[in-house]
């Protein structure tokens, strides 16, 4: 264990601010198309486009809902999306569509956890170390990454895997990798897991690689 508080040191030594969005990105999304709005752009949502008939200077996305024209579109769509040809252009793209699929991609793992208390603040569960101050932790375990929302007092810490161990995980069910992030913490601190497991509020698992529209891609 004293390794993995050698390597926290060393890689977060000097990069003592941590710049995160008060209130989460929904706030930066939420502003975002406030200003869209009023610049009079129009946005239409779930309803995911199926198919693209594009000619020059004109495009129709279609949906199940409804068609709508412009002279332009900005393709933003997972990579797993192009891969797997989830939207019909007509007429087709084959070069790009080759394009997309020589393009890697990675798989993560996400757990956000909720105790009642930030038990790593205390001594007791850090070997003596003063962890007030915690912002990443690095170790070996099936969740190998960490991090707090230090320097603000809540009581939340995040696992992070990813590449090809994340891609073997995301197969599994929530309750399972919640297990495991759990488990992961208790190896990090030499805490028992029932402990843990009792001082557990919440916990909140994002799997990219899983969702519907992703195609099976992770991140790019």
């Amino acid at each position: 264990k004293a390794s993995t508080f050698a390597l926290r040191t060393e890689l977060t030594k000097g990069d003592e601010e941590q710049y995160r969005i008060e209130g989460g990105y929904e706030v930066l999304l939420t502003y975002l198309e406030t200003q869209c709005k009023e610049r009079g752009v129009h946005f239409i949502f779930s309803q995911p486009v199926q198919q693209l008939h594009w000619k020059k200077n004109e495009v129709t996305a279609i949906t199940q809902k409804s068609n709508v024209t412009a002279k332009r579109a900005l393709i933003t769509v997972p990579v797993g999306v192009l891969q797997a040809e989830g939207i019909l252009f007509s007429p087709r793209l084959p070069q790009k569509t080759e394009a997309a699929k020589k393009l890697g991609f990675g798989h993560v793992v996400k757990v956000s956890l909720v105790f009642e208390e930030g038990f790593w603040k205390d001594n007791a569960n850090t070997t003596g170390k003063d962890l007030h101050d915690l912002n990443f932790l690095f170790s070996e375990e099936a969740i190998p990454t960490w991090w707090t929302r230090h320097p603000k007092k809540e009581n939340i810490i995040t696992g992070w895997l990813g590449g090809p161990k994340a891609q073997t995980m995301h197969l599994l069910n929530s309750e399972t990798i919640i297990q495991k992030a759990l488990y992961s913490l208790s190896n990090i601190f030499s805490l028992d897991v029932i402990d843990l497991k009792q001082m557990l509020q919440s916990a909140h698992f994002y799997n990219w690689s899983a969702d519907e529209f992703s195609d099976d891609c992770g991140m790019v």
